[in-house]
């Protein structure tokens, strides 16, 4: 059997150095008031942003750049501008510098989700929608995760699939190694009363906060340490980018 990990639920204070943001966008933001961020983001992330259709893409990958440079250069003491990121092996974003941090941000939806910490952080977040859950757990997950969405009804199946999702992403950006790690070689169970379960193969302790945005997000963060209790800042992406602008 593989190692336990611990899923626990949100709390009201922060005890930590573990800094966790939720922003939120606005369909009615337009690309155009906000495209001259372009330039301060990375020629990768630039590059991305061209290829893009809609504003809200656009927007998505811009603003999700510039939380992490607000709050890492508050963190270590250096202009926003000058932050230069860097990728993984296999794509997660970091940064060189002479102490111990580790970042990670998600979008999907109206939110976009950043977590930093001294030690290894993972987040997602996940737009609840419509979807063919059954046939794509039985494509990505664990048969053990398989079973149990088939016990539920169709509501709380989508909706635990989407929280199953989170999770999972969460766990291999914190380990690294996004997808060529496979969704179905560790595993989550809810045990109701008790709570989640995590089992994995690879004998990682990590641990989850698994957060419900609003009533169509879940989002979720993975941590290499416990925290008790978290506080979650929840801004608004007009009110935050209004300095930049």
């Amino acid at each position: 059997m593989g190692r336990e990990g611990l899923l626990c639920w949100e709390g009201r204070k922060n005890l930590s150095g573990l800094k966790i943001v939720a922003v939120k966008i606005h369909s009615n933001m337009k690309w155009n008031t906000y495209k001259d961020l372009l330039s301060i983001v990375s020629k990768e992330r630039q590059a991305r942003i061209s290829r893009m259709k809609f504003d809200a893409d656009r927007l998505r990958l811009v603003i999700g750049e510039m939380i992490a440079r607000t709050y890492i250069s508050k963190k270590i003491g250096v202009p926003y501008q000058s932050i230069e990121f860097k990728q993984g092996l296999y794509g997660k974003p970091y940064v060189s510098i002479d102490k111990p941090l580790s970042f990670n941000w998600s979008h999907a939806g109206d939110w976009i989700l950043f977590a930093m910490d001294s030690k290894t952080v993972g987040v997602d977040v996940e737009y609840i929608h419509h979807v063919k859950e059954l046939d794509l757990a039985k494509r990505f997950f664990a048969p053990q995760e398989v079973a149990q969405l088939e016990t539920m009804s169709p509501e709380a199946s989508r909706r635990h699939f989407f929280k199953l999702w989170s999770l999972k992403e969460s766990y291999i950006k914190w380990k690294g190694t996004g997808m060529s790690t496979s969704l179905d070689s560790f595993y989550f169970i809810d045990q109701k009363e008790q709570g989640w379960k995590f089992y994995n193969y690879y004998g990682d302790i990590c641990f989850f906060r698994l957060l419900l945005l609003d009533d169509n997000h879940y989002a979720v963060v993975c941590t290499s340490r416990f925290y008790k209790k978290v506080l979650v800042e929840k801004l608004d992406a007009e009110q935050f980018l209004r300095s930049y602008i």
